[in-house]
């Protein structure tokens, strides 16, 4: 039990930060500074991803909650898979794809229990505008952002 929550828990935190470990990858970083200006490299899958399973290990003796917290954080990282897709790519359709398989999951809650749960309410709300602050991180890329991100391989 032990092992798979370590495994869980600091999956997220390796990821984020094996990019900038990689020699291969770090010469990419210093031929091309622009590519911290992505989703993929700003890590948002990731960081939500290690903050949901971090906070439905803390909260598995609470059934209810731990499920939900675990249906979103797999199906944040569906956002990969459906930027596979060229169409969906070009016109960032990949965060709301994948909020729309989460709310398969507010569906079911309604269905069944009437009611939203409030993991749902606190966790969706949240995800979307930090997908839309990714989004425009990496298409807007503000002089601000891309100064930040040379500073921060320098």
């Amino acid at each position: 039990m032990q092992a798979a929550i370590s495994l869980g828990t600091l999956a997220a935190a390796i990821w984020v930060f094996w990019r900038r470990r990689d020699p291969v990858l770090s010469l990419c970083f210093l031929v091309c500074a622009t590519f911290l200006n992505t989703p993929y490299a700003f890590n948002y899958d990731m960081v939500a991803f290690g903050t949901c399973v971090g906070l439905a290990i803390s909260w598995r003796k609470k059934p209810e909650l731990h499920r939900r917290l675990l249906f979103i954080a797999t199906c944040g990282l569906l956002d990969a898979a459906f930027g596979r897709f060229p169409y969906v790519f070009r016109n960032d359709l990949f965060f709301p794809l994948l909020d729309a398989v989460i709310l398969l999951g507010v569906a079911r809650d309604l269905v069944v229990n009437r009611n939203v749960h409030k993991v749902y309410r606190v966790a969706l709300p949240l995800m979307i505008v930090l997908q839309g602050i990714t989004i425009y991180l990496w298409r807007g890329s503000p002089a601000w952002w891309l100064e930040f991100c040379q500073k921060l391989l320098a």
